[in-house]
């Protein structure tokens, strides 16, 4: 199809406000030339803004203004250009409209011009097509994911400025507090459609097919908001196909635990739900549920087994909390039950930080400094490799069907060892797919009995325990990173190499060093107890400017077997039990100390032939009356006849011949 006929045609009915008969003139939009569409989506476009000094009856403006701002009516659904006189001249009957036009401040009047725009927006977000009505729009590029309602007011507006959109939006009621950025954005996107209250296919082919069938599963199904929010979660790793159904599950069945939790604190345990129970009288029985999901211990209410649950219930329920408000602004519900939405945020910020979030933050500081962080052993990390290796050099290539499992040739970012080449060509032939019953459909190359891929922790524990290991648990993806990064400690890897190191593991430095990285027992035992014994022994001046690496342990206890033949040590028995203070040591005032004079220098003037022979090697730089660069001059200075008659036999070092550099320049 051509793009001409992709555009779809607008006949926009307006009334021009300086016409006395209200006469409504059609305009016509055909041009490709007159829309901007989306960049994802072509089929979802809106109109370029067109500016003019003229009105459409020639008369001249007082200014540049926009002459194609069009709204969509409220009532008759139809594309208006002047909106108020629309109103007025076709719906003045409706008490809305006569209350709206009796509002002097002009506030009502827009709510009723933006509530228009925004039905129609939501229709276009549905149906993935059509034209939609931002209160600004953009001038060069346009996406439409990049825009949605104000919850409040209802504008469409670029989300990028939704938190400064509240300090001037007309329906904003201060007594609800200021939100945060997240559940703005949140509340913009359910509110546009984006969101929906019922599963998708989506949904139902890739996570309820892999979810655990229980209780916990089954009221997780029925529930609305609970269902909702795995669809937030679903989008939100969208582009982690691996793990997205998991993590979705996850958070899915964390709510519906807090919600049996609180079906049992009721009288009737089944009959309420998640949409029920978000209001500020329960909310006090939410802590406890979300506590009680916590799993508290027996012998202490303070310790939490799971404290973690907790962070994530309580971000998950203003999540909640902003879906069934969502629903209520699409719904047109009463600002009754909009008004206990805002409440029951306004008490989760003051409140549940207090009750539960940190007696979790505590608990888990708690176990951080009692928690024995284990990387695996060197010789456990030989073996595994050493039995790998022969395994994958005898294995026989033959197509049996228990030892695959789905498969198709996709590259992947991994360094592919020699003795992992066949074997990887062969699981990846189209051939051997197809005798294992492998699915066409699957795009992973180590896959599972469905769409999926074999978990590597599953694979790796199962090699683990053919082995006879030290620490075989030790031995996980998160702890070989941690071995990794905490060998690159003791190579002593310069800033280039360590950061092709975080690229190859996927993380930044600052996640290397903070999450992964930790103290070897090799670099505490010789490197840092260099530095205490050089502290202990008082060998500061003497490897002053040294690297560590440079200090080594003979330097450091011949220092000290020099220093005690030096010493004199005062006899703890000979000291006196009393002693004076000085005079004058207690008092407030310090006599002024004698500062010591530099020594006086003896100036020697340049002879005739060291200034000519100066001149020779520094002409240019004379004639200019420029200063010699310091490289120019260490180049020149061995060349120099008066340098090479200095009265010793000790060579010149660094400092010396920067200072001897300067010297020259300053002559």
């Amino acid at each position: 199809m051509d793009t001409a006929q992709q555009i779809q045609t607008a006949s926009i009915d307006y009334i021009d406000s300086e016409n006395d008969d209200n006469e409504e003139v059609l305009v016509d939009y055909s041009k490709e030339n007159d829309f901007m569409r989306d960049s994802k989506n072509p089929e979802i476009y809106i109109v370029k803004v067109m500016k003019s000094d003229y009105k459409h009856t020639k008369h001249h403006k007082t200014g540049n203004r926009v002459y194609n701002s069009l709204h969509c009516c409220f009532f008759c659904k139809k594309f208006i250009l002047h909106i108020r006189p629309h109103l007025r001249a076709k719906h003045s009957h409706i008490k809305k409209v006569s209350d709206a036009f009796e509002d002097k401040s002009g506030k009502e009047l827009n709510k009723l011009r933006a509530m228009g725009d925004d039905m129609h927006n939501r229709n276009v977000i549905t149906e993935k097509k059509g034209q939609l009505l931002l209160l600004r729009r953009p001038l060069e590029q346009f996406t439409a994911t990049d825009y949605g309602p104000c919850p409040n007011c209802l504008e469409w507006i670029s989300k990028s400025n939704i938190k400064r959109h509240q300090s001037r939006c007309i329906s904003l009621e201060n007594s609800f507090g200021v939100q945060t950025k997240r559940n703005l954005l949140l509340q913009s996107d359910v509110a546009s459609g984006r969101f929906i209250s019922s599963a998708s296919k989506f949904l139902k082919d890739e996570v309820f097919s892999s979810m655990t069938v229980d209780d916990i599963t089954e009221v997780a199904k029925s529930d609305v908001l609970i269902i909702a929010l795995r669809e937030y979660w679903l989008r939100q790793n969208i582009d982690n196909p691996l793990k997205r159904a998991n993590y979705s599950s996850q958070r899915m069945r964390l709510a519906a635990r807090l919600l049996i939790e609180l079906q049992k604190q009721t009288s009737e345990e089944c009959s309420m739900t998640m949409w029920d129970f978000l209001q500020p009288s329960y909310f006090d029985s939410i802590v406890n549920a979300a506590l009680e999901t916590a799993i508290p211990t027996f012998d202490d209410e303070e310790e939490l087994k799971s404290p973690s649950n907790c962070l994530k219930l309580k971000y998950d329920i203003l999540r909640l909390v902003n879906f069934k408000w969502s629903f209520l602004i699409k719904a047109n519900s009463s600002n009754e039950e909009k008004k206990k939405c805002k409440n029951f945020l306004q008490l989760m910020s003051l409140e549940f930080k207090n009750k539960v979030t940190k007696l979790a933050y505590t608990v888990l500081i708690k176990r951080t400094f009692t928690k024995t962080k284990e990387i695996p052993t060197p010789s456990d990390i030989e073996l595994l490799n050493r039995h790998i290796h022969s395994q994958l050099t005898t294995c026989l290539l033959n197509p049996v069907k228990e030892n695959y499992r789905k498969v198709r040739c996709k590259p992947v970012p991994v360094i592919i060892p020699n003795d992992c080449k066949k074997p990887l060509a062969y699981i990846a032939d189209n051939d051997v797919r197809q005798k294992v019953g492998v699915f066409n459909d699957n795009k992973y190359l180590f896959p599972n009995s469905v769409n999926g891929a074999t978990r590597s922790y599953e694979s790796l524990k199962t090699v683990c325990s053919e082995l006879n290991l030290e620490h075989p648990e030790n031995i996980t993806s998160v702890s070989m990173r941690k071995y990794t990064a905490t060998l690159s400690q003791v190579i002593d890897l310069n800033s280039n190499q360590l950061e092709w190191l975080c690229k190859h593991l996927g993380h930044t430095k600052r996640v290397h060093k903070e999450h992964y990285q930790q103290m070897s027992g090799f670099i505490e035992r010789v490197k840092v107890s260099k530095l205490l014994l050089v502290q202990d022994m008082n060998l500061t001046s003497k490897f002053a400017g040294k690297k560590l690496d440079e200090i080594t342990f003979e330097d450091v206890l011949s220092s000290s077997k020099e220093t005690d033949k030096t010493d004199e040590r005062p006899s703890i028995t000979n000291t006196p039990s009393t002693s004076k203070l000085p005079d004058g040591y207690d008092s407030d005032s310090e006599e002024p100390k004698d500062k010591k004079r530099k020594p006086n220098l003896k100036r020697v003037r340049w002879t005739s032939e060291q200034v000519k022979e100066l001149y020779k090697f520094f002409k240019e730089h004379l004639d200019k009356k420029t200063t010699p660069r310091k490289g120019e001059v260490l180049k020149i200075s061995p060349t120099l006849h008066f340098l090479s008659q200095r009265n010793t036999s000790k060579p010149l070092d660094s400092h010396q011949k920067n200072g001897c550099s300067h010297y020259i320049i300053l002559k």
